[in-house]
């Protein structure tokens, strides 16, 4: 889980980089930011998940 939320930090970091500077890998460059952003948020809600059973 762990490594997911840090997995999927970094991948949105340097997908947002990518788009900011334009690149001309525009289309790798958004699919980074959303995946990225989906390996950081399913981690996360699970994350939140487990602590509101206990």
């Amino acid at each position: 889980m762990i490594l997911g939320l840090i997995g999927g930090a970094v991948a949105t970091a340097y997908g947002a980089v990518g788009l900011a500077k334009g690149e001309r890998a525009r289309g790798r460059c958004l699919a980074g930011l959303t995946t990225g952003a989906v390996a950081f948020l399913v981690p996360t809600i699970a994350l939140f998940a487990v602590m509101a059973s206990v």
